[in-house]
């Protein structure tokens, strides 16, 4: 799910980066085709070459304007169908690259971008709650990794003290001294080890 909604972000910042040089012209993304008698195409030529290219277009097609970027000026270009071989002409002589803006039926320019950006918004909220979570299962599956974590660490103790001190099958006999008023901690480190499994006995020094 994360990665779908990160790889949406991506196609989002294509589509955007392709149309955003043309925002503010509103132009129909229904195809370059989609009128008879019409040729219009999109695109960028140094912004250098700009004026020269009205000067010499004159009034064979419109010209209009966009984002000016990088030493680049986008313009969308209109013409009739018969003036489109004299229009390509032109535009090549001034260094014109075409680009080709995605076929959307029915939306502008503008639309797209407009939708693009609030999608982009609920993405990014999407994202956020599912980090929420992931963030939360990280930390339920933690819990009990740290329980396991601690029975293994007990039941080595116990098969460390086994190898040690004399023993049967199911038990093991520890024998010594401690100070009596060190007794509470060891028997509470003891019931911690062997997870309340154990016998204690205790007696009086021999002072004889």
């Amino acid at each position: 799910r994360r990665q779908s909604i990160l790889h949406r972000f991506k196609e989002l910042a294509v589509i955007s980066e392709r149309v955003s040089s043309y925002r503010g012209i509103d132009i129909p993304l229904d195809g370059p085709d989609q009128y008879s008698f019409l040729h219009f195409v999109t695109g960028y030529l140094p912004a250098q070459n700009y004026e020269g290219l009205l000067k010499e277009i004159g009034n064979k097609a419109a010209i209009l304007p966009s984002t000016q970027q990088k030493g680049q000026q986008s313009i969308l270009a209109v013409t009739t169908i018969n003036g489109r071989p004299s229009l390509e002409k032109i535009l090549q002589k001034a260094g014109f690259q075409q680009e080709t803006l995605p076929v959307v039926e029915g939306k502008t320019v503008d639309e797209l971008i407009s939708e693009g950006e609030k999608e982009k918004e609920k993405l990014s909220t999407d994202l956020k709650e599912l980090d929420n979570r992931l963030k939360s299962i990280a930390v339920e599956i933690a819990m009990p990794v740290a329980e396991i974590e601690d029975f293994v660490e007990r039941e080595y103790q116990i098969l460390d003290a086994s190898q040690k001190f004399s023993r049967t099958k199911n038990s093991v006999l520890i024998s010594g001294w401690i100070p009596t008023d060190s007794l509470n901690n060891v028997e509470q480190r003891i019931r911690e080890i062997t997870g309340a499994k154990y016998v204690i006995q205790t007696s009086q020094p021999d002072h004889s």
